[in-house]
């Protein structure tokens, strides 16, 4: 049936408050009857049936046997008494525990009569690697397991799961009790046999264990488990067989479980929100990237284990319950009127990590797409007037990914929901897209056009992932760049025809390129593709280097081979692979078919060069090329050479160990053409290049910054490209002057480009007018003034700012912009920003004036924001937080936070610092943001750092030790300059025993940040001084 008939769901954006469940005549339907639970916490062996002797009642047999069976009792009784002394904890854990979570899964049944829902949790044993050897002759489901449990190592030893049983189907059957904050089920799982064994091993975590069974279709019905194991490393649960498990035969492995609701945004977890009338109002959802499904559901939880998923969902009538399918039909539960079962369409075959199911109060709004596919958007239902956007950008990207791939959106609906509390941006299980609500919602009036930018590039990204990701899987998670890469890649695409005017495409070399260059340049990098050895590495690997770095290679090889090869190439690889799995070599493969069959003119290099030969350079190994260009005396060649540089190189903290080399695609523009770049591959360390005749005037390599490499040229080229920006702008495109910029400082902080000619170059701005270039000069001047702060140059740097902002500043009116003229919102935004970032003063009084009147265009309200509290006292800063409690809008939520953090007043960081730490307060997903936003202030630092020490241990790597919001934490510390910071980070992170979680890289990365920022004060401060005295 479909989904709109079923629930009948009426809220309109003009009207949010009608959403409601319609209810209709439904079958009865129960849940699997739990087996009783005996009196005793640990629990003895079923015993087998006696086979007695005939005898009579006077034989002395009879008192022989009473007088056993009181000495078995006494025995078992000392049993229990030892036991309880020697694991008191376990004990504890399994007689009055309200959490289930712990080192290991717990086995136990709930009481007869004991109703779902009850908050007394279950009697079970909680173990740590612990072993149950199994009775169960003759029964299907065994009515109890053995006594205490016997530690010992687990069977299997591998933390990827053996691949000769996979499953093929999942029988899901789950009910939940919000007000209880607690879940039950029971999953059949139809395994397929590749190769004979007599075990079987699949993923569970923080779940209680009732009941276990395996057994074959053909037989009758006997349980074949004889053993059961849970490994905490591994989460594992490992079941032996008492006979072979055959190809040949079809098995099905049946696990009852039950376990709290979670709070740390994990697996199947609940949030709490409050509507509009002012009541506490919770919900359920989920959230299962990258290795969380086995918390709510025992599964074999690895991408490469595809299978299809029907589930049934028992929960309270007047929810609304959403899955990754539409609805089929619901049920009403016989005398458990309050109950309904809500039963689902089977899911395409796919990974667990895409599974999804949502139980809420939302609204909606709901439009179809051209080919018909329904698309909904949920949220809080006072907020659904903040959906319309988003909604608009998922109708748009849907249509245009299927033309463009030529593959129809396989599912009959797509929702989109927003989630309080969510930890990721988004999360993009297949027909049930989640999202923070910062990601999704988008209010007409009160969004700024960076709130828009969001929306549309989230919303992009996510609905990309139904074809790279959902459709066609990575087959580990060292392959994470195909799902994350290409949606980056394609999120701009998709966001740029969804709605053209934010012209997403054009700013993708500013937006990506440039961050991704940034943190590969580190000798701390890894390669897009590296060896991932267990699930406890994944998290660290959702990061720039995946995103943006993986992202950029594709552009690069988009520009390079044409876009119409790139689409074709892509194309046939996801026809190729679709609902299945694939390798980086996979995509390679169709993209060289596609190349060199296209009807372009083949070129020497084209048929000379693959792909594989191409792109394996710029994801096995790590780091990107320095281009260094010279002009040859002939005036119409240059020579270019090629090696990998990283920033410590320069300051000799490391070895130099980067002897690799790319195949680098090497487009150039030159002062006779300007606009119409040419390429060529640079194949080998060093090259000559015809360019023509340059008449001793410009040439620049990397048009639009395309390519993901960095240039150098001699020093008669950064003079002639000097002298072309300052006499005319516009000569070259703003990516192109961006590009400039980007390069030069970046290679000026690491020694390669004299300080002179970064700063000279730099002197141009004050003629320029786009965005672009400003945006990417402000994150340089922002970082070096974090540097210079405790300086004497600090203020000679920061008049010099100001000299360059304050003419273009000038020139600008953004007291009335209309909002179609996006160009100049931008415009207004970036050259604002830069102005209030250099404290120019008629920037601060501008924005203290605008605050004072409570008319500020919603654009600048950031900057304007954040101004007046730095510049404030703490009447602006009580004002805004007043603002940020009672605000409904995610997204001011958020600049509003960010504001905050920009006063000077250490007694209220202190203050807010106290905020953070309390999630009453601020929700958890927002006070990492909190840390952030604080560390980059100069006078907040020190207290940022203390309150990471004192929160680490209890805190912080508790809730994110396998969390890539870990890294945002260690991003804090990139702030840091001094000796006596890295001594102090050393100290405490690399104490023996303190445990980084999925942090390990990122710590290196910081602490090498750290040394950088150190090292270049150390070797450029005088330098820097010189310069700007002569400016």
């Amino acid at each position: 049936m479909d989904k709109t008939e079923d629930y009948d769901v009426l809220t309109e954006v003009d009207d949010p408050e009608v959403a409601f469940l319609n209810g209709s005549e439904r079958l009865e339907f129960r849940l699997r009857p739990v087996p009783p639970v005996h009196s005793n916490p640990i629990r003895k062996r079923a015993p087998r049936p006696l086979q007695r002797r005939p005898s009579s009642c006077r034989s002395p047999t009879l008192w022989i046997t009473l007088l056993c069976m009181l000495l078995s009792g006494l025995v078992a009784a000392l049993t229990v008494i030892i036991y309880r002394r020697t694991f008191p904890e376990e004990i504890q854990a399994a007689n009055g525990a309200t959490s289930t979570s712990g080192p290991g899964v717990s086995y136990d049944t709930l009481p007869a009569d004991e109703d779902y829902g009850s908050t007394q949790s279950p009697k079970g044993l909680t173990v740590k690697d612990a072993t149950e050897d199994l009775d169960t002759s003759g029964d299907r489901t065994p009515s109890s397991l053995t006594s205490s449990p016997s530690l010992s190592s687990c069977d299997y030893q591998e933390t990827r799961l053996p691949q000769h049983v996979r499953p093929t189907v999942y029988n899901l059957e789950i009910q939940t009790s919000l007000p209880h904050r607690n879940f039950s089920g029971t999953v059949r799982i139809e395994l397929k046999i590749f190769q004979e064994t007599t075990m079987v091993v699949l993923h569970a975590k923080d779940l209680t264990i009732l009941f276990t069974t395996l057994t074959e279709d053909s037989s009758d019905g006997i349980n074949l488990v004889s053993r059961m194991n849970t490994c905490q490393a591994s989460s594992q649960l490992q079941l032996t067989s008492r006979k072979l498990l055959r190809p040949e035969a079809k098995y099905v492995l049946e696990i009852s479980f039950q376990a709290p609701l979670r709070d740390d945004m994990h697996g199947f977890y609940s949030s709490e929100y409050v509507d509009n009338t002012g009541k506490n109002v919770t919900l359920a959802t989920t959230q299962f990237e990258d290795t969380f499904a086995r918390m709510a559901f025992p599964c074999f939880d690895e991408p490469a284990f595809k299978a299809v998923f029907r589930v049934k969902m028992v929960h309270d009538h007047d929810l609304l319950a959403l899955f990754n399918t539409p609805v089929r039909t619901t049920e009403d539960i016989a005398g458990k009127p309050e109950l309904m079962v809500t039963i689902y369409e089977d899911t395409p075959i796919m990974s667990t990590y895409l599974v999804a199911f949502v139980l809420c109060e939302f609204g909606k709004v709901t439009n179809r797409s051209e080919s018909g596919v329904e698309i909904n958007v949920y949220a809080v239902r006072h907020k659904v007037n903040q959906t319309g956007f988003a909604l608009q950008i998922a109708v748009a990207a849907l249509e245009y990914y299927e033309k463009f791939f030529s593959i129809p959106y396989p599912l009959q609906k797509l929702d989109l929901i927003a989630i309080p509390d969510f930890s990721a941006g988004a999360m993009e299980n297949w027909g049930l897209i989640t999202f923070r609500e910062q990601s999704m919602l988008f209010d007409p009036k009160e969004s700024s056009l960076s709130q828009m930018d969001l929306v549309s590039i989230v919303v992009a990204h996510e609905i990309a992932h139904q074809w790279f990701g959902n459709l066609v899987t990575m087959t580990w998670w060292d392959q994470l760049w195909l799902n994350e890469g290409f949606a980056t890649f394609m999120q701009h695409l998709g966001a740029d025809a969804a709605m053209p005017a934010l012209a997403s495409w054009s700013r993708m070399s500013h937006t990506i390129v440039q961050s991704a260059l940034t943190s590969d340049a580190l000798y701390s990098t890894h390669p897009i593709i590296a060896d991932i050895k267990d699930a406890s590495e994944v998290a660290s690997r959702f990061d720039e280097i995946s995103y943006s770095k993986g992202a950029s290679v594709l552009l690069m090889l988009y520009e390079s081979l044409s876009p119409s090869i790139f689409q074709q190439g892509v194309t046939n690889y996801l026809y190729k692979n679709k609902y299945g799995n694939a390798k980086t070599e996979d995509l390679w493969s169709s993209l060289d078919n596609a190349w060199h069959n296209s009807t372009l003119t083949q070129t020497k290099d084209q048929t000379e060069i693959t792909i594989k030969n191409i792109a394996d350079k710029w994801t096995l190994q790590p780091g990107f090329p320095l281009v260094t260009a010279t002009l040859e005396p002939d005036g119409k060649s240059i020579s270019v050479s090629q090696r990998r540089i990283s920033p410590s190189e320069a300051f000799a903290i490391r070895p130099d160990a980067s002897l690799e080399s790319w195949i680098v695609p090497l487009n150039y523009l030159t002062a006779t053409s300007p606009k119409n770049a040419t390429s060529v591959w640079l194949d080998q360390p060093a090259k000559t290049v015809v360019i023509g005749n340059v008449e001793q005037k410009w040439y620049k390599l990397n048009a639009r910054q395309t390519g993901f490499y960095r240039v150098n040229y001699d020093e008669g080229n950064w003079v002639e490209l000097i002298k072309a920006l300052k006499e005319d702008p516009e000569v070259m495109s703003a990516e192109d002057r961006a590009n400039l910029l980007d390069d030069a400082f970046s290679l000026a902080r690491i020694g390669r480009v004299n300080l002179t000619t970064a700063f000279s170059l730099a002197s141009y701005l004050t003629k320029e007018r786009h965005f672009l270039p400003w945006s990417t000069i402000t994150s340089y001047f922002d970082g070096a003034e974090s540097i210079l702060f405790e300086t004497e140059v600090f203020l000679k740097f920061r008049k010099w700012r100001q000299d360059l902002i304050q003419p273009v500043f000038a020139a600008l009116d953004c007291s009335a912009v209309p909002s179609d003229n996006i160009p100049l919102r931008r415009q207004c935004v970036h050259i604002f920003g830069e102005a209030c970032h250099a404290d120019l003063p008629a920037c601060i009084e501008s924005s203290r004036r605008m605050f004072s009147k409570g008319d500020i265009p919603v654009d600048l309200r950031s900057v304007v924001y954040r101004t007046v509290v730095k510049h404030g006292s703490e009447v602006e800063w009580n004002n805004l937080w007043e603002k940020y409690r009672s605000t409904q809008i995610a997204s001011e939520k958020t600049i509003i936070l960010g504001a905050l953090s920009t006063t000077q007043n250490i007694l209220l960081v202190e203050r807010f610092l106290k905020y953070a730490s309390d999630p009453t307060v601020i929700r958890p997903m927002e006070s990492t943001h909190v840390l952030l936003g604080l560390s980059m202030n100069f006078v907040a630092r020190d207290a940022v750092w203390r309150t990471i020490r004192e929160l680490w241990d209890n805190t912080l790597y508790v809730k994110y030790g396998d969390d890539p919001v870990i890294s945002g934490i260690f991003y804090c510390l990139h702030w840091m300059t001094s000796k006596r910071d890295l001594d102090e980070v050393k100290e405490f992170f690399y104490k023996p025993g303190r445990k980084l979680g999925s942090g390990t890289l990122a710590l290196s990365q910081a602490i090498e940040t750290i040394e950088l920022r150190r090292k270049f004060l150390d070797n450029s401060l005088k330098t820097l001084g010189d310069i700007l005295a002569n400016c």
